[in-house]
């Protein structure tokens, strides 16, 4: 078996057969996921793999993060003697301090390391697809498409629209037999340019909301339903949350966003807030120790602490809690007072596509049953309704929720559907009447 390089993308040039493979890459905060389909033939898709060296689920994760050695340049996803990690990639792309070199001693920028990260992925998939499904697909040439994921929330436009110049950078920097971060930097600069040519044609490299992408598979079902539905995504950074209406015009699939938000509430900053906790105690029960140490009593033998004590924590006091709870509620009160008061999903239930590593810690299930609660009491708010998961992975998979923006991507765009923006939705103004509006007044007063 011939074992193909990243660089590669061909099985033959004779394009007697021909076959159109799709991937979806999902660029997520703290992994990405990635989803080849062949859309015209078999209707094929496959996950891909990062490591064999873990099992399930795991090893179709791609951690969000590159290996970097200051002296020698040298870049990698994979650890090697002398390189640091440069993590959260993503994020650090939706800040302000994006443009601003890394260290001291590193000119490059995160919007540089991106370009390198999403050109090694792509050298991985293509040498993986190439080598591992050569028999099944050798005798056709292959005609690559590429979706790219971007955020939902309230981003600058500037700041969404560098994901397009992220993907064409990174599939240019994959075509090259040696990834570097001046080629990156290079391409950056050429990405403007209206004669750049990435590799694939214009209409080949597109980027898609990660909102429409996470329900097409739903879209696409017998459980489909129209209407009113709120995303809710949990990912390791952020909590992302969506509300938007799913309809068709002329056959096609409509996401209309009605409000979106994203903050960083996400399950790994919630184990990072319990280790704040932890040690901020520890703290304070050494000092409470050294000031009343008493030099005219006996030294003791050991220092005591009462770990269980230290470590227990009720996570439902610490502040990303209550945040959490805030974002979701001001979502679902806009709707019902403003964007959507007329919805059927206020009497027959709202319902919630639960997504993201996170989706499953009790934690969050809490957020949710309280703002259920709480929104039913003050607000005349029915439930939540969660619809099911259509999607089957396979086996290593006990629960596909993290791998539904990938699986929504690798369709070809013109199945995934338009998504419209808040900005481009009228609000529903609503009527107030007068209470007195259509009653005859009697007395002297109308005599």
């Amino acid at each position: 078996m011939k074992t193909y390089a990243g660089y590669e993308t061909q099985f033959t040039n004779d394009d007697s057969q021909l076959t159109d493979i799709v991937v979806g890459f999902d660029f997520g905060a703290s992994c990405s996921k990635i989803i080849l389909r062949t859309p015209s033939i078999r209707e094929e898709f496959f996950v891909v793999p990062f490591s064999d060296k873990v099992e399930g689920e795991l090893k179709y994760l791609f951690p969000t993060k590159i290996y970097y050695h200051e002296d020698s340049l040298q870049i990698s996803l994979l650890k090697f003697d002398g390189a640091e990690s440069k993590e959260h990639l993503k994020l650090r792309c939706l800040r302000s301090s994006r443009d601003n070199p890394l260290s001291e001693r590193c000119k490059f920028t995160a919007k540089e390391l991106t370009v390198a990260y999403i050109a090694n992925v792509l050298q991985h998939i293509r040498a993986w697809f190439l080598t591992e499904h050569q028999n099944g697909y050798k005798q056709y040439k292959l005609y690559w498409r590429f979706n790219f994921g971007y955020p939902s929330g309230r981003f600058p436009k500037n700041y969404t629209a560098d994901f397009s110049f992220f993907a064409k950078a990174g599939w240019w920097l994959s075509l090259q037999k040696e990834i570097t971060l001046e080629n990156a930097s290079l391409a950056l600069r050429n990405v403007h340019n209206l004669d750049f040519n990435c590799g694939l044609e214009r209409d080949d490299i597109n980027i898609l909301s990660e909102i429409a992408a996470t329900i097409t598979g739903y879209a696409k079902s017998n459980y489909r339903k129209d209407g009113l539905k709120l995303l809710v995504d949990v990912g390791a950074s952020t909590l992302d949350i969506a509300a938007f209406e799913l309809h068709r015009k002329d056959g096609d699939d409509i996401y209309s966003v009605l409000e979106s938000d994203v903050q960083l509430l996400g399950a790994f900053l919630l184990y990072e807030r319990k280790l704040q906790i932890i040690l901020e105690r520890i703290r304070k029960h050494f000092n409470h120790i050294h000031l009343n140490a008493d030099i005219y009593k006996p030294v003791p033998e050991d220092i005591k602490i009462d770990w269980n004590k230290v470590c227990e924590i009720d996570p439902f006091n610490i502040d990303i809690f209550q945040k959490a709870k805030k974002m979701i509620k001001k979502i679902i009160i806009q709707l019902k007072r403003n964007l959507d008061p007329l919805s059927p999903a206020w009497h027959d239930g709202l319902p919630l596509f639960l997504s993201g590593g996170g989706k499953n810690l009790f934690f969050y299930k809490r957020v949710l049953s309280d703002v259920e609660v709480e929104m039913r009491y003050h607000h005349e708010f029915k439930k939540f309704v969660e619809p099911p998961n259509p999607i089957k992975l396979g086996k290593d998979f006990n629960d596909s929720s993290r791998f539904l923006v990938a699986f929504g991507l690798s369709y070809p765009p013109e199945e995934i559907g338009e998504i419209r923006e808040p900005d481009k939705i009228k609000k529903i103004k609503r009527l107030v009447r007068n209470k007195y509006e259509g009653i005859e007044m009697w007395g002297k007063e109308v005599e």
